[in-house]
């Protein structure tokens, strides 16, 4: 496996080439892109020069594609496009895939059917797998553990890509969501090789936080352990948010980095 940093961690506190030469310095062999705006083609040159310049590669870019399910059609439409050309540049950018973040049941889904919101989320998301695969990419699902959203748990993750059943489409499994879903480790093997992605914080089990690894209770060091028994080969992102001292946020990538490369050496699965 791959150690990656999410850009998200930043969140504007250090600009896009400072951000990834702090990773290389500290030690990872990767970097997740999540620059909180639309991509333009204009950024693909910038970012293969940002990543050449850190020594660096390029993962996966995420987005959230919440409105793919909105109630009114010509927004998906519009929804579709834009992922689409996001993917586009995101491949010119170098990455292997999309994370891709879903949205929520409108009105609690009390009043419009779920199944038919639902149904214009997998057509919508097999679209996108299919430009995916004409570039030679792969689409992860993120799921998030919130009341209404739409993926929101490892029972509706099976669920969604059974009902997409696209080859280009699999899941990201995020442990700390996991861990706020009550999924346990060894639940991951359900997903069997649809894992194509896998972003990995702490939380106290109750709350959202992407903290630093060890500073809550998800069982970090079991999820990775599951994954080895899987086989899982490809790349786990350290994604860090909202730290409550922003001026230390270096010293929080550097404490999630150390964390999260003893855990895997103990494991013996880091691929460098």
């Amino acid at each position: 496996m791959k150690l990656a940093l999410h850009q998200s961690t930043w969140w504007g506190l250090v600009d896009d080439v400072s951000g990834m030469k702090f990773a290389k310095k500290v030690g990872f062999d990767s970097y997740d892109l999540f620059p909180g705006r639309s991509l333009s083609p204009k950024d693909g040159p910038f970012f293969r020069d940002a990543f050449k310049s850190a020594g660096l590669t390029p993962s996966a870019l995420t987005l959230v594609g919440g409105t793919l399910s909105d109630f009114n059609q010509p927004v998906r439409e519009f929804s579709l496009g834009w992922v689409k050309g996001q993917l586009e540049i995101a491949y010119d950018i170098g990455c292997e895939m999309m994370v891709l973040a879903l949205g929520s049941y409108d009105w609690e889904g009390k009043e419009l059917d779920p199944k038919i919101q639902m149904s214009w989320l997998v057509e919508g998301v097999r679209a996108v797998g299919d430009h995916a695969r004409s570039m030679g990419m792969k689409v992860a699902i993120e799921m998030n553990p919130y009341q209404f959203y739409m993926v929101r748990s490892l029972d509706t993750m099976l669920q969604f890509l059974k009902a997409v059943d696209h080859p280009s489409v699999g899941a990201n499994a995020d442990v700390s969501h996991l861990h706020l879903a009550n999924d346990a480790p060894k639940r991951l093997k359900e997903l069997h090789k649809q894992i194509m992605h896998v972003h990995l914080s702490d939380n106290n089990g109750k709350i959202h936080g992407d903290l630093p690894p060890g500073r809550g209770t998800a069982p970090l060091k079991e999820y990775l352990q599951v994954l080895k028994e899987m086989k899982y080969d490809g790349t786990v992102t350290i994604e860090l948010e909202f730290s409550p001292d922003p001026d230390k946020i270096k010293d929080w990538v550097k404490e999630s980095f150390d964390a999260t490369a003893k855990m895997m050496s103990d494991l013996g699965v880091r691929k460098r």
